[in-house]
Formats: C-alpha cells, structure tokens, sequence
C-alpha cells in the first residue's frame, strides 16, 4: 500500500487537506471504510492529510484507547497542535495527549518536510516529559462549517478591534477552518484560505522574508520596515511577518488599543503567543518555530487584493 501526503513536497509547500477528529469509540476505526489523518502543524497553507491503509487504521484504533486529555494544555499556540482523524463514514476525532498513537500516525506520513518532522517530534518528546495523569479515549468533535461561494468580507479601514464573533461578519469564527493567517491579518475573510500574491495574478514561491513580503506587496500592503509600529495611523492598520525557515510563513495583527493577535490557520484566532502571553511586540514573542521574524507591512483593507 503506498500513498503520498497531500500538500508536500511541493517546491511551494502548498497542502490540501482534509479535516479529521479522533473517535472516542472503543473500536473507532475498525468498521471505518476509509480514514483520513490530518497533521495541524501549519499556518500561511492548509495542513497536510493522507489516508490511512485498512491495517494502519486497525493499529490506530488499539492506540487509541489510552489518552491524556490533560496534557492537551501543554500544546503549543502556534505550531503542532495534534491530529485529526476522519473517518470515511462520517465520524470525526482530534488526537492531543495520545503520543503513542501521534507518532505512529506522524510515521504513516511520506514526503513531509523534515523540518516538520523534527518539530512535531521535538514537541511529542517535550510533552512526553511532563506528568501524566488518568488515560482514556479521545472525545468526538464537530467539523467546521464550510462557507458557500459568496463575495469577500472586508473589515474597515481602521484598526480592526478584537473580537473574532463580530470581526468580518464573525466570518473568522464560523468559517475557521476556511481562513487562515493572512485572511485574518489583512482583515478580509476570503473562505479560500487565502494566499500572498494569489489576488494579484503571481502567488509567492518561496518560504522566505522576501519572497512573501513581495508577494503581499502585489496584493496592495506597503513595507514598513522592522521598527514596531508606534501609533494607528489615519488608516488601516500593521501585520507583522514571521518565517518558519523553508517551511511555512505566519502573519501577525495589530488592534486598536496596540495589542496583537492571529490565526494560526484554521485554527481558532487568539491573541496569546506560545508563552500564553499577550502579545505586545511580535519581534519579541514566542511564535517557534516560526522564528524568523521579518518586519512590518500596513494594509488599507479597501485597497488589497486578496485570494
């Protein structure tokens, strides 16, 4: 049986994925006609997924029976936040605090980037070290709602305040899955997990500080450079730019108010960093392994082009 991870290795590390949770079933996996896992590790693309082999999929199902739910606070904000498993009868799971069962379903995976690899297992072994507590399955959770086709949802030109439910119609919330980091730093909800460069016809190519700066600058944001931004300007407001080096890139948002917040992915917005600190200065916070921090763009949202 041989399958390729969906998403890499291509030169731009672009993923499709397909969203999954963990069954909380003693056998969740065993009448299952397909599963489907999902590694939530990525930021500015959609997570990588694979299907699991009939065999890999009974395996995963004995590994499943011993979980750690509270070791699930121990996963970073940004970054490896465990997997998901879906099933091809419908059914749905999330897999955090089962490391035995993590790194099995990170070794069924071909054609990952080794720096993730390294990552999510530098990660696995961190979280490994803490004190564990009672075992038991993984719970079910619901999937995200996916959007109907419909015309873009731009936020003022002012700073934006933080508040995911109103924030482009609440967009960012209901549609979570749909939009990532740059959807939510230029404050225009796309529902297409939207790319640098891809609204203006040439789409980055590159994980690094220059490429996706360009990139963006096509789509209508302006450089500012690598001082922090020191007021709210007449207009708009300021991202800031962070690389995981030849991986992946994240974007950063400032507020009214000067706080910061983002949306790793399509995970939840936050405005937290990995040290569950508000974020005041992103240069400063701890976004690792996006540790490359690139400077600062403004964005007027009525004049970018995203996509």
């Amino acid at each position: 049986y041989q399958r390729r991870v969906r998403g890499f290795p291509m030169p731009s590390h672009q993923v499709v994925a397909v969203l999954f949770i963990v069954t909380a079933a003693a056998s969740p996996f065993r009448s299952s006609p397909a599963c489907t896992a999902t590694l939530n590790v990525l930021s500015g693309v959609k997570d990588p997924s694979w299907t699991l082999s009939p065999r890999e999929a009974l395996h995963l199902s004995d590994l499943t029976a011993d979980c750690n739910p509270e070791l699930s606070q121990h996963y970073p904000v940004l970054g490896y936040t465990g997997f998901e498993v879906a099933q091809g009868n419908g059914g749905t799971m999330r897999l955090t605090g089962c490391l035995a069962a993590e790194r099995f379903l990170l070794g069924t995976a071909r054609g990952l980037p080794q720096s993730v690899v390294k990552y999510v297992n530098d990660t696995l072994a961190r979280i490994a070290m803490l004190p564990q507590g009672a075992l038991q399955p993984p719970t079910t959770v619901d999937a995200p709602a996916i959007s109907p086709k419909q015309p873009p949802v731009v936020g003022p030109d002012t700073a934006p305040v933080y508040d995911p439910s109103t924030d482009d119609k609440g967009y960012f919330k209901k549609y979570c899955g749909e939009n990532n980091c740059y959807n939510y730093g230029t404050d225009i909800a796309t529902n297409t997990f939207a790319q640098p460069g891809q609204g203006s016809g040439q789409k980055w190519a590159a994980n690094t500080c220059e490429d996706v700066k360009q990139a963006a600058t096509r789509d209508g944001l302006e450089w500012h450079g690598t001082s922090l931004p020191s007021g709210e300007g007449p207009s708009g407001h300021y991202v800031a730019l962070l690389i995981w080096p030849d991986t992946n890139f994240h974007w950063i948002r400032r507020d009214a108010g000067g706080k910061w917040s983002h949306k790793p992915g399509g995970t939840a917005v936050r405005n937290v960093d990995n040290n569950q600190k508000e974020i005041t200065d992103p240069s400063k916070s701890n976004f690792s392994p996006w540790t490359q921090f690139c400077g600062y763009m403004h964005v007027v949202p009525s004049n970018v082009t995203v996509a």
